[in-house]
């Protein structure tokens, strides 16, 4: 059948021995007409998942806006495979709660029971190829698929208030990733995800303690700044760079060449905040 999705993988470059994730292909297959019909009545939903990061730009914003107390802390945790993690009935039912803040859905003549069976039908049936055999992934929601993105932010959304409600003082997220600045202190901070990592949800999660008052984060480097109770954001150069781009003698256009440079220098400034380069200060 060729309007079956097919699956393909992507090292994960950050992570230890470049792990695969999974993407399953599902643009014109069988329901993907039907996964963009759904999407369109939760999209509007967005709005209710509090504290999302949009970009990097966006987390220096956050961050411009906050003063540190002398004992604040940062802290990241990390979401294991989330996507591959979320139960998809929990997650469609928490969607159904929300769905009254879609003004489209309101308009419709949709029920929630209709919208239910639509989402099951989208998210359970996620069946896909590979080297010429048919597969069928049992849990979780299929990375790829139009809805699996907003529906897991949703979830997550939904979890992480209720699973981490004791350290979340200061916090903002980006996907899977989360900053928190908090009070508590490392051993706690391990105590408490260990304990938060028993239980019976599936969800897991890593986390990263701050070490001489740095963290790094989305490709950024967080220092707390001592006297000005700010947090100083400096780009970071991953250890898999390889500082390579496009060969200057090949035959790609001169614009081309330019603009790779012009727009990591770009990219390297304004996601720098309050770090002296040089004489000059970001």
């Amino acid at each position: 059948m060729d309007d079956l999705p097919y699956v393909r993988a992507q090292p994960k470059m950050r992570k230890k021995d470049y792990p695969l994730r999974i993407l399953t292909c599902t643009r014109s297959t069988i329901l993907s007409g039907v996964s963009k019909y759904v999407y369109s009545f939760i999209e509007q939903l967005r709005e209710t998942v509090e504290n999302c990061l949009k970009n990097t730009k966006h987390l220096i914003e956050q961050l411009s806006q906050i003063t540190l107390d002398h004992d604040h802390r940062l802290v990241s945790i990390g979401v294991v495979d989330m996507f591959t993690n979320v139960p998809v009935s929990q997650a469609i039912a928490i969607v159904l709660q929300r769905i009254g803040s879609s003004e489209k859905f309101c308009q419709t003549n949709l029920t929630k029971s209709d919208l239910r069976e639509l989402s099951k039908l989208c998210l359970k049936n996620s069946y896909f190829t590979f080297s010429g055999r048919f597969y069928h992934q049992k849990n979780g929601l299929p990375m790829g698929n139009i809805l699996s993105g907003l529906i897991a932010d949703i979830y997550l959304h939904d979890h992480l208030q209720q699973q981490l409600k004791e350290i979340q003082d200061k916090n903002w997220r980006c996907v899977d990733d989360m900053l928190v600045v908090t009070k508590m202190s490392e051993p706690k901070v391990e105590e408490y995800m260990k304990k938060i990592n028993y239980t019976k949800h599936k969800i897991k999660f890593t986390h990263e303690y701050e070490k001489n008052n740095q963290l790094n984060y989305l490709d950024r480097t967080l220092t707390k700044n001592t006297t000005t109770n700010k947090i100083d954001i400096q780009w970071e150069r991953e250890d898999t760079a390889s500082d390579r781009f496009v060969n200057y003698q090949s035959c790609h256009q001169r614009s081309i060449k330019r603009n790779l440079i012009s727009n990591m220098t770009e990219r390297i400034i304004t996601t720098t905040k309050d770090i002296i380069i040089g004489k000059w200060m970001i």
